[in-house]
């Protein structure tokens, strides 16, 4: 049930992406250069970012991933402190 919806998902998306969108002026107008309408990317480059996460999650959900090695377990080795009358020179 998961997998169809990050498909439906994934179509939303898609429609997103494919779409042209331009970019407007805060009154909501869009602005013109050359005479020609500029086109905004940065819906595009949104869109294909959702795509990304909802393909991560995909295969999260699928288990493509290897599993993650897990850091030992062990005890740290204590360091023990040396002698001092064990050191050479070192008068008695």
């Amino acid at each position: 049930m998961m997998l169809e919806r990050l498909q439906d998902y994934r179509r939303l998306v898609y429609r997103v992406a494919v779409a042209k969108h331009y970019v407007t002026t805060q009154a909501g107008n869009v602005v013109h250069y050359d005479g020609k309408p500029v086109l905004d990317d940065a819906p595009v480059l949104q869109a294909v970012d959702r795509l990304l996460k909802t393909d991560d999650t995909e295969a999260k959900l699928l288990g493509l991933y290897a599993p993650a090695k897990s850091a030992s377990r062990s005890s740290p080795r204590t360091l023990s402190t040396p002698s001092w009358a064990n050191w050479p020179g070192r008068s008695q």
